[in-house]
């Protein structure tokens, strides 16, 4: 491997270090969505979710990056290119959804991955498209029914 190479290892893992580990606070017997799972970051996600003791649900774009995961043990491997992924997910968790996604997908699918989110669920957004593209988000995920009419 090249130096150059090497030398982006540690990012991919400090970044999912910070991110479901700091952040999202992953723990035992959560259910994490990773997107992009075959890529450096995706496949550090899937080491540090397994030491911690989480469930993945896995996704990747092409059959053979799935073909990957799926050697890699990832029970759950799902198509990123295909929307329907989100009515797998739900069919996946009895229609709870998932605890934590960890997103790298932009538009249409980063819309329907955070409707995966159980209540209280942590959304952590690695990807910039939709941010450079001022794309609108709906709100209505963080809507909960738990707070006082008081507050509006």
């Amino acid at each position: 491997m090249p130096f150059a190479a090497g030398a982006t290892l540690p990012v991919a893992f400090i970044t999912v270090e910070h991110s479901l580990g700091h952040l999202a606070r992953l723990a035992p017997g959560e259910t994490v969505l990773v997107h992009g799972a075959a890529g450096g970051v995706g496949l550090a996600a899937l080491q540090y979710a397994r030491r911690v003791g989480a469930q993945v649900i896995a996704t990747a774009g092409t059959p053979a990056k799935r073909g990957l995961l799926s050697l890699l043990g990832v029970k759950h491997v799902l198509n990123s290119r295909q929307l329907d992924f989100a009515e797998q997910v739900k069919d996946l968790t009895g229609g709870q959804g998932v605890d934590v996604v960890l997103n790298s997908l932009a538009g249409e699918a980063l819309v329907r991955s955070l409707g995966l989110l159980k209540p209280h669920g942590r959304f952590i957004e690695l990807g910039k498209r939709d941010f450079l593209q001022d794309s609108p988000l709906p709100l209505g995920p963080f809507f909960t029914t738990s707070r006082s009419s008081a507050s509006n």
